[in-house]
């Protein structure tokens, strides 16, 4: 009823995140203030209190698949819908992640670093994607 903050909003991810078959979110800071269990606005609905929430809100799409970090990359438990780590950054270990996480996250026995983006992908990012490296500014930044 009073939030403490409201951010800038996702452009768009309302739209988007309710009609997408599935979509990736792009964090920029990993905090435990950036990361946690419960919000005071909803943008865009995830998956609500759990499985079943989208289908009972008549949302077609089907819901974020990944949550990337400059520290991990977060999938969804299937069964409960809870954010679930599915590999952390090099040199980052699982215990850094989850001192730095607000949220509670399953983690799976066996966590793997995230591999690192190959000659290729590195090549389309800089010269498709991003030919005027913005995004290697903003992570510069965030580092």
């Amino acid at each position: 009823r009073k939030p403490k903050l409201r951010g800038p909003g996702g452009a768009g991810l309302s739209y988007a995140g309710s009609c997408a078959k599935r979509y990736f979110i792009y964090v920029q800071e990993h905090s435990r203030r950036s990361i946690v269990d419960r919000v005071d606005h909803v943008t865009s609905l995830g998956y609500g209190s759990g499985p079943g929430d989208r289908q009972r809100l008549g949302i077609r799409g089907g819901g974020p698949a990944l949550v990337v970090t400059p520290r991990a990359v977060f999938d969804f438990c299937p069964d409960t819908c809870r954010l679930r780590i599915r590999s952390v950054h090099a040199p980052a270990s699982v215990e850094e992640v989850l001192a730095i996480t607000g949220a509670r996250v399953v983690v799976p026995e066996k966590v793997p670093h995230t591999a690192p983006p190959s000659e290729n992908e590195l090549r389309v990012l800089r010269e498709q994607v991003d030919r005027a490296g913005v995004l290697r500014r903003v992570s510069a930044a965030g580092a």
